[in-house]
């Protein structure tokens, strides 16, 4: 009879979700799905796929899903009503971490759970190669003079803030103009439409290469090691971080109330494919940096970013 007692209990565990020590360790039994709230073939989705195969490699499976539209709100929305089990997360940045901070998604921060950091896209000011503006003295002495326009991609969100927060530094003020997407300020910076743009490596390295943008300056503390003569905007005095923590990172996350062993061994597989040597080689490549962020530091980094951009928000747009 004891015996029936002993198979009955763990029959009845196995219905009710309660997971053994073993079964928790096996953890994921079976592929996580990755929302990529963004397009198919965008930057996002280029390092969702990356990852899906290096983690792939390392014996985890992963299925990419893209949940386009409102900047990120629908699929991180769609992540946000999941169960909180750890087979689903999102590829989240910090546009929804703008949107949160300004109050125009109808969830917070604490809907989420972070991971891991998987990117931090490095902003720089760049204009036409002998536009007239090819230094940052050159840009300084034109956001005193008033009227410089500056093109970003999107509007109120950190491409803007940045810009915003130079001129405010250097006394003068910016024109900011918002574009559907990267390219769109390219060929506007190009064509003598605009005088700069406020972008990513990524987004414009092949044209600084070919000579035809000119960097000017970093909104970054440090230079970055794949353009080392572009100086920080703190070198040519001006103080971008006034409001405290800003930066343009995309991170893994999950939904609420993930259970804490469930969220160290997520945090485990995407930490272990992110500083792989194959990913940091790519991250060099299209000149964004991957540090291993995860967890509580992901959780103050995000904070910080999402306070910014509220007093930034309020003083500033």
């Amino acid at each position: 009879m004891k015996k029936f007692r002993v198979i009955a209990t763990l029959l009845s565990m196995s219905m009710f979700g309660v997971l053994s020590p073993t079964q928790a360790a096996e953890f994921p039994s079976k592929p996580i799905k990755v929302i990529v709230p963004w397009s198919p073939g965008g930057s996002t989705d280029i390092v969702g796929r990356k990852l899906q195969q290096i983690m792939a490699e390392q014996g985890v499976q992963t299925v990419i899903e893209n949940r386009d539209g409102g900047g990120s709100v629908i699929g991180l929305g769609a992540l946000a009503a999941e169960r909180p089990d750890g087979y689903t997360v999102a590829i989240a940045s910090s546009t929804i971490l703008s949107l949160i901070a300004q109050k125009e998604v109808p969830y917070t921060e604490e809907s989420f759970t972070n991971i891991a950091l998987v990117s931090e896209d490095p902003l720089l000011i760049v204009t036409k190669k002998g536009g007239g503006i090819d230094t940052p003295e050159q840009f300084i002495s034109a956001l005193r003079e008033g009227g410089l326009t500056v093109g970003t991609p999107g509007a109120k969100n950190v491409n803007h803030a940045f810009p915003a927060l130079a001129a405010e530094a250097a006394g003068g003020e910016i024109k900011q103009t918002a574009y559907p997407g990267a390219a769109r300020v390219v060929s506007d910076i190009l064509g003598g439409h605009i005088k700069a743009g406020s972008l990513k490596p990524s987004e414009t390295i092949e044209m600084i290469k070919a000579d035809e943008l000119k960097p000017i300056a970093f909104f970054r503390k440090e230079r970055l090691e794949m353009l080392p003569d572009v100086p920080t905007f703190k070198e040519a005095g001006l103080d971008v971080f006034k409001y405290g923590e800003l930066a343009q990172i995309s991170h893994v996350v999950a939904p609420a109330g993930i259970k804490p062993e469930v969220r160290e061994a997520l945090i485990k597989i995407f930490s272990e494919a992110v500083q792989s040597p194959a990913y940091q080689k790519f991250a060099l490549e299209r000149g964004f940096v991957a540090e291993n962020i995860t967890g509580e530091e992901l959780d103050a980094l995000t904070k910080g970013i999402s306070t910014t951009m509220a007093k930034v928000s309020k003083d500033l747009f």
